[in-house]
C-alpha cells in the first residue's frame, strides 16, 4: 500500500509540468472562443436587425456568399434541413449560413457559444418582450420569437418542464429574412 501511495504522490509531483502543458491548450482554446464574435443580445439587437445587421456579428442579412467565404474560409459542408441548404464554413465553428438564389445571406443558425447571453430571462430583459413564446410545434424545445422588419428570430432552449429552480438557457438561435427566404433554393 505504501508503494502505491508513493507511486501516486511521485506521479503527481513529476507530472505537474505535464498537467500544466495540458491545460495551456485549453486556456488558448477558451481565449480564442472568447475572442470570436458573438451576437450581442441587448436593447440594440432588434434595431440593428431592422437594418439587416446582426448586432456584434460580422455576417449581415443580404451579405454576398463571397464575403462570407473571405471571412470564414471555404464551405466545408452543405446540408438540406428544415426548408433550406445550410452551409458550414471552416472558420465558423458553431454556425451555419443559408443563401438565397442570388447567393445572399437570408438566414443564419448559431449555437449558444455565439450568443452574448444564453439565459432566456436575461435575454427577454435585455432585448424586450418577445412577439411570441412557448413550446415549438416541431421539437420538444421552448422557443422565444422576435420580429424586426422582415427578419424573424427564434431562440431555442430546453423544454419548459424543467425542475424548479433550473435556469432555462438557449441552445441556439436562428435568424432569417422572410423576403429573401422566398428566393432561396429548396
Amino acid at each position: 500500500m505504501a508503494v502505491v501511495a508513493g507511486l501516486l504522490v511521485g506521479g503527481c509531483s513529476s507530472s505537474s509540468s505535464a498537467a500544466s502543458e495540458l491545460t495551456q491548450p485549453l486556456a488558448v482554446e477558451q481565449k480564442q472562443a472568447e475572442a470570436e464574435p458573438k451576437v450581442v443580445l441587448d436593447e440594440n439587437f432588434l434595431k440593428s436587425l431592422e437594418k439587416n445587421e446582426i448586432n456584434g456579428f460580422p455576417i449581415a442579412i443580404g451579405m454576398k456568399k463571397e464575403e462570407v467565404i473571405s471571412r470564414y474560409g471555404k464551405v466545408t459542408k452543405e446540408d438540406f434541413w428544415n426548408g433550406g441548404i445550410y452551409h458550414s464554413f471552416e472558420k465558423l465553428e458553431g454556425g451555419a449560413v443559408l443563401f438565397d438564389g442570388k447567393d445572399r445571406v437570408y438566414g443564419i443558425e448559431l449555437e449558444a457559444q455565439r450568443l452574448s447571453e444564453t439565459n432566456l430571462e436575461a435575454i427577454i430583459k435585455k432585448v424586450g418582450k418577445p412577439s411570441e413564446q412557448g413550446m415549438s410545434d416541431l421539437s420538444e424545445q421552448y422557443v422565444i420569437y422576435y420580429e424586426a422588419a422582415d427578419n424573424l428570430v427564434r431562440i431555442y432552449a430546453a423544454d419548459e418542464k424543467l425542475p424548479a429552480g433550473k435556469v432555462r438557457n438557449a441552445d441556439r438561435m436562428i435568424i432569417f429574412n422572410k423576403k429573401l427566404y422566398d428566393e432561396a433554393p429548396r
